[in-house]
């Protein structure tokens, strides 16, 4: 039995953008017969607790089992789905009461050779808490998990998991951060000085999902194989992740059925296969904003004047037709438009150089100058330094002085904005639920787990302490003034909303598209 609540969570349907003729097929495919991933970044690191970009997807993606998923998009008609629409995964039913969470498991079997036991859903959180995993321990907190007992075994193949239920609840073990463990396989290499295993597991997985890593090098490549116990048909059961830096490079294993599938494309080039028949591209909207970051440790950005003026000196619409090759949506607030919630936005989102220069110019900034930077892999598939130098040209046109510059690295430009090494930078924000409460809460609250920045206002904070436990309309109308505030405040300059692209041969058919996964091997095929 199903206990539905009335929060919303929001996804958005794929819109293809050239099409494949067919459906994918149902059977498994020949023996040999690959998936290739070529994108712009392979993570460094497998390690489920070190997320550090969007590449750390495309490892865990294919391995997910978590206890509960969403429907695909095939499920719901179409439909975006909603927190009614989830389903039983690694569960074979699941029952939501006041208390938490209770349910059935199935008897999935890993690569290993290992049932799926109640032992592993709690050594799955125990381990998050004993790494104190920051994303995960914010997912649990907005949850309403119990951290102190999160997991309470029934039975051999029952758990409940302990919660003051809310919106958010359910919806979070469908995260990858709660992807279930084969503990046996873990706790195999666990020694005293690394009681986690963490150096295993930042070079292999052990999960009970269609795919297991069987080969990683760093920043290079990953050889995903099929997990031969999985009850499920598997079409390709081998699956290449590799960087290739070139795009170009990209572009003809695309149309040459090299790759099975490309990411990180510029988005001009994207523009262009729109068109191309040998080619489908996906076009899959997110709750994902690039930001220019302000980092509060700088004085100037103390005053909301500063931040206002240069919101106000950013000219979105320009943004958007230029870098942005028109794909995406410009950003109207601080909490994306895609994320369910009574949104709000204010006067300094629109461009206006002249008011910007003479704000600055009465608040006594009119010499402000800064050094805005970037990596290209943490943030929308926009070219880094044509966004960078459009922002210093809107910028000087209001007077304000920019430096610009772009860090090879993605590893090292994180390290060094958790650091608050940067007076700016860009980076994209994408919650890992679609939620105003949980997004406010983790990144822009006092002390919030994914607030690099040093951000600290008032009417977020206050808005979040009210939110947090309450659900549905209760919960998006108390978190409303918090958005309010940021936006009337500025905390952050928000510039364009992004999406998601995916570029396929036109050959190969995805498959069903679900926000459980970007995409999914295991039920890709061969149109």
């Amino acid at each position: 039995m199903r206990t539905p609540w009335s929060a919303a969570l929001l996804c958005a349907f794929p819109l293809v953008l050239a099409g494949c003729s067919g459906s994918p097929s149902s059977s498994a495919g020949a023996a040999g017969t690959a998936f290739t991933i070529a994108t712009d970044a392979v993570t460094t690191t497998l390690e489920p607790s070190k997320y550090d970009n969007i590449s750390h997807r495309f490892a865990h993606d294919p391995v997910k089992a978590t206890l509960l998923q969403y429907q695909s998009f095939d499920e719901t008609n179409g439909q975006v789905p909603g927190p009614d629409d989830l389903k039983p995964a690694l569960a074979t039913d699941y029952r939501v009461a006041d208390d938490g969470i209770t349910l059935q498991l199935g008897e999935a079997r890993s690569a290993a050779g290992n049932t799926l036991s109640a032992d592993d859903v709690v050594y799955t959180f125990d381990r998050i808490l004993g790494l104190e995993d920051p994303i995960a321990l914010s997912l649990m907190t907005n949850a309403g998990i119990d951290p102190k007992n999160p997991v309470t075994v029934l039975g051999e193949h029952e758990v409940k998991i302990n919660a003051k239920v809310n919106a958010l609840s359910a919806q979070t073990l469908d995260s990858y951060r709660f992807s279930v463990l084969d503990s046996e396989a873990v706790q195999a290499h666990a020694t005293d000085a690394d009681p986690w295993a963490t150096d295993w597991l930042s070079a292999n997985t052990a999960s009970y999902g269609p795919y297991q890593v069987s080969a990683f090098t760093p920043g290079t490549s990953i050889t995903l194989k099929a997990n031969p116990n999985y009850d499920g048909e598997i079409a390709y059961p081998t699956v290449n992740v590799q960087a290739v830096a070139d795009p170009a490079a990209r572009v003809v294993m695309a149309k040459t059925g090299q790759a099975q599938m490309v990411s990180g494309l510029p988005l001009s080039t994207i523009s262009t296969l729109a068109k191309d028949q040998n080619v489908q591209v996906l076009d899959m909207p997110s709750q994902a904003q690039d930001m220019l970051e302000l980092n509060k440790d700088v004085k100037a950005f103390q005053d909301p004047v500063v931040r206002r003026a240069i919101s106000q000196a950013v000219d979105r619409a320009a943004l958007l037709a230029g870098p942005y090759s028109g794909l995406g949506t410009v950003s109207t607030s601080l909490v994306s438009t895609k994320i369910p919630a009574q949104n709000s936005t204010s006067e300094y989102f629109e461009h206006d150089a002249a008011a910007a220069r003479q704000a600055l110019a009465e608040a006594g900034y009119s010499d402000l100058s800064f050094t805005i930077t970037t990596n290209q892999a943490s943030i929308s598939p926009v070219p880094a330094e044509s966004l960078l130098t459009a922002l210093k040209q809107q910028l000087a046109a209001a007077g304000i002085s920019v430096e610009v510059a772009t860090v090879a690295s993605a590893a090292d430009f994180t390290a060094a904005y958790h650091e608050g090494k940067y007076e700016a930078f860009i980076r994209l924000e994408a919650p890992l639920v679609a939620d105003p409460v949980f997004f406010l809460n983790a990144f822009h609250s006092t002390g919030g787990l994914s607030n690099y920045m040093k951000d600290s206002d008032a009417g977020v904070d206050a808005a979040v302490k009210e939110a947090l436990n309450l659900t549905g309309e209760d919960r998006l109308a108390a978190i409303a003034p918090g958005i309010r505030s940021a936006n009337d405040n500025m905390i952050d300059i928000p510039l364009v909303e992004s999406s998601n692209q995916y570029v396929y041969p036109a050959s190969v058919c995805p498959g069903p598209m679900s926000i459980a996964r970007y995409f999914d091997p295991a039920t890709a095929a061969p149109c």
